[in-house]
Order: structure tokens, then C-alpha cells, then sequence
């Protein structure tokens, strides 16, 4: 896992990220179109409640990391 996932594992389970690299060729597409071209995307997560989602979006203002939210 990226290091960007081995921090978020501080705030949601390790079973709720997936890196970028295992999700199916279909996920990827549907997301590099949802982003600037030279975004590289690392991991995906997948908070299970808003309390667990606030604290994601939080990190990730605190530490500038962009970020792109969507629901399934």
C-alpha cells in the first residue's frame, strides 16, 4: 500500500482502502475520467459512516491532499 494509504489506516480499517492498482480496468477508467489528467490516483476508500468520512476529508484539507468524493 502507498503511504497515503498506510495513514488513512490511522482513521478507517485497512479493508476499506483499495489501492489503485486492484480495482478492476472499468473502476479506473470511470475515475480518470472523473479527474484532471495528471492526477495519479493512489487509493480509494470506503468510510462506512459520515463520522468516518468527515474524518477523511478532514485529513485530507490538513494535509493537502486532493481528494475527489463520490457515492455508490
Amino acid at each position: 500500500m502507498s503511504g497515503i494509504a498506510q495513514q488513512l489506516e490511522s482513521i478507517v480499517s485497512a479493508s476499506q482502502i483499495s489501492a489503485w492498482e486492484s480495482l478492476p480496468a472499468p473502476s479506473q477508467q470511470q475515475l480518470r475520467a472523473a479527474v484532471t489528467p495528471d492526477t495519479q490516483v493512489e487509493c480509494i476508500v470506503y468510510p462506512e459512516t459520515i463520522a468516518a468520512l468527515a474524518d477523511v476529508i478532514a485529513w485530507a484539507g490538513r494535509d493537502r491532499i486532493p481528494f475527489c468524493c463520490a457515492a455508490a
